[in-house]
């Protein structure tokens, strides 16, 4: 959308460009739900995806608009879409259902689940967090659990953990933006302590008997939404929380979900409520009997790793690429804005690790 800087109008030009969009995003979705015509809404969708709210007569549907990415092999929609199917066969009612979808437009008709976010996190909010990845574990032995992928940036190994965080690092490096302090501060602070945390990590593996190379074995693995978390839960007014958005869903190592609700930037979770989710996981997925007696000492030793991985994602905002896919996603914040906020906060997520 074209626009005046200084005073914020849309120009005639980005006034058609959206008018345009949105007239073919509401013939789509008519035709999808075999109806006349739908009224479309303009939600605030996410860092990638738009999404929008279908209304026919008194009947509502969620639009999910995926972005198309240059590299990126990942297929947004057909992920989300098996996961949903996946889960709604399987009886699961606190995610959102699949309605329709088109391979053509790249987006997805799901159902409409009110509610609002998460602003308040309670042990009980907390605990039925831990209760649905819980359950997901449940669902590893169903017979359409064999044909699913492995989750997004899956880090199915230690060394899968190690790897992502130097390929990060120096994808950063070579690619970020002109800046200053970012580059001060991934040479200067982020590089030693990527050094130091993975030579730590290797040497407690070592000193363990443990493996960094090899892959987990399949009876310690879980399926997982990868990005899960409050920021991706919505509270009805009943007191029910529903769990969205499975775009990255598939088979994880079961630490890593717990250490990323304890770490996720944009969660804001408490200390307390971080540890007695994680210590709910521990309790189901590394029982003393059960095929991963290891979860809680991998879960520490792996954890400032999880740190740093974040650390990095959350310095994404400083690749070229990325701050135009937020752009289409709706971002209107000026960069130097957002890139002043991000620096601060890798710098308070790398002190954790």
């Amino acid at each position: 959308v074209a626009s005046d800087t200084r005073t914020g109008r849309r120009s005639a030009r980005g006034f058609c460009a959206v008018d345009e969009r949105a007239r073919q995003l509401s013939a789509i979705a008519a035709r999808l739900l075999e109806v006349p015509a739908v009224e479309l809404t303009a939600l605030n969708g996410g860092a990638n995806a738009a999404v929008f709210k279908v209304t026919v007569g008194d009947q509502t549907a969620l639009l999910k608009a995926y972005p198309e990415i240059a590299g990126d092999g990942r297929d947004r929609r057909c992920t989300e879409w098996q996961a949903l199917q996946f889960l709604g066969d399987a009886g699961v009612t606190a995610v959102p259902r699949p309605l329709a979808t088109e391979e053509a437009s790249n987006l997805s008709l799901l159902s409409w689940c009110a509610g609002g976010p998460v602003t308040v996190v309670t042990d009980d909010h907390s605990d039925r967090a831990a209760d649905f990845i819980a359950h997901l574990a449940d669902l590893r032995a169903r017979p359409a659990a064999a044909a699913l992928s492995a989750a997004s940036e899956a880090c199915l190994s230690a060394t899968s953990l190690a790897d992502q965080i130097t390929h990060r690092h120096e994808h950063l490096r070579r690619e970020g933006v002109k800046h200053a302090d970012f580059h001060r501060f991934l040479s200067d602070r982020l590089a030693p302590e990527v050094e130091r945390a993975l030579a730590a990590a290797e040497h407690a593996y070592d000193s363990r008997g443990w493996s960094f190379t090899a892959p987990l074995a399949l009876p310690t693995r879980s399926l997982s939404p990868s990005d899960f978390g409050f920021h991706n839960t919505l509270l009805g007014a009943d007191g029910r929380l529903t769990f969205v958005d499975f775009e990255y869903f598939g088979w994880d190592d079961p630490v890593k979900i717990a250490a990323d609700v304890m770490l996720h930037p944009g969660m804001g979770l408490s200390a307390d409520h971080g540890r007695r989710f994680a210590d709910r996981l521990t309790a189901v997925f590394g029982k003393a009997d059960g095929p991963d007696p290891d979860f809680a000492p991998r879960l520490a030793i792996l954890r400032p790793l999880y740190a740093l991985r974040w650390t990095l994602i959350i310095l994404n905002e400083f690749l070229p690429d990325r701050w135009r896919r937020r752009r289409n996603a709706g971002a209107r914040e000026a960069h130097a804005t957002v890139l002043a906020r991000q620096l601060g906060k890798a710098q308070a997520m790398l002190a954790k690790a």
